[in-house]
C-alpha cells in the first residue's frame, strides 16, 4: 500500500488532489492491481499513459474510497 506524503501527490492541485486524493491517504489498488509495496505502486504508475484515466482504490479517513486519478506525464 502507498500512503500519500504530506507534501506530495494529493497536496496542491495535481492530478491526485484533483481526484480527491489527500495527504495520508492510503492507496490499496492502481488500474485494477494491488499496490502493497512503493515499488508495486511506482510499477503500475510506470504502466499508465499521460492523459490516461485510471481507477484507484485508497483509504481515506478510515473508509475504502474509489476515484479515477488521469495522470500527466510530471507524476509519472
Amino acid at each position: 500500500m502507498r500512503r500519500l506524503p504530506p507534501e506530495g501527490p494529493g497536496s496542491g492541485n495535481g492530478p491526485a488532489a484533483a481526484a480527491g486524493l489527500r495527504p495520508g491517504d492510503i492507496v490499496t489498488e492502481l488500474a485494477g492491481e494491488r499496490t502493497d509495496s512503493l515499488e508495486a505502486f511506482l510499477g503500475e504508475l510506470r504502466s499508465v499513459e499521460p492523459g490516461q484515466r485510471v481507477p484507484v482504490a485508497y483509504l481515506g479517513d478510515g473508509d475504502t474510497r474509489r476515484t479515477t486519478v488521469t495522470p500527466t506525464a510530471a507524476t509519472r
